[in-house]
């Protein structure tokens, strides 16, 4: 009789373990509910360039750098020709191979009255005249990383 209430109890323990232990697979995480940006890589492609610049962005949107831009050239690195424009530097570098004194040139530059203009996370340096030149546009927030 006694080996009979051990083997019960036994049951009714393995039992109620079964009971509360719940699902051992996780549900899977939920899906991201905002939208993802889409990102465009500047390059010769996506941005080209003109006579005043090596990379020219001419709409609104969100772009990045691949890698590190040095110019050898009288151009500027990047021109932006829209409003609403993000450029991730990505952590990458824009810089001039050489000092060229005429004409000035700039890493970044915006054409005039544009709005929103966002410049962020890269090293901008030795550029003739001015690193990011945003002088022009009429709101714009520049984030670069020392």
């Amino acid at each position: 009789m006694r080996f009979l209430r051990v083997l019960a109890t036994a049951l009714i323990v393995t039992a109620s373990t079964d009971t509360f232990a719940g699902d051992l697979v996780p549900p899977g995480a939920p899906a991201p509910t905002a939208p993802q940006e889409a990102r465009t890589p500047v390059n010769l492609v996506n941005t080209p360039g003109d006579a005043n610049s090596r990379f020219r962005i001419t709409s609104s949107g969100s772009y990045y750098l691949t890698g590190n831009i040095t110019l050898g050239t009288a151009v500027n690195a990047i021109e932006i020709g829209a409003s609403n424009v993000t450029l991730d530097l990505n952590g990458f570098t824009l810089s001039q191979a050489f000092a060229i004194i005429s004409p000035p040139l700039n890493g970044v530059v915006a054409d005039d009255g544009l709005q929103n203009i966002t410049v962020r996370n890269g090293v901008v340096r030795a550029f003739a005249e001015t690193g990011i030149n945003l002088f022009d546009a009429s709101s714009v927030v520049a984030r670069t990383s020392p």
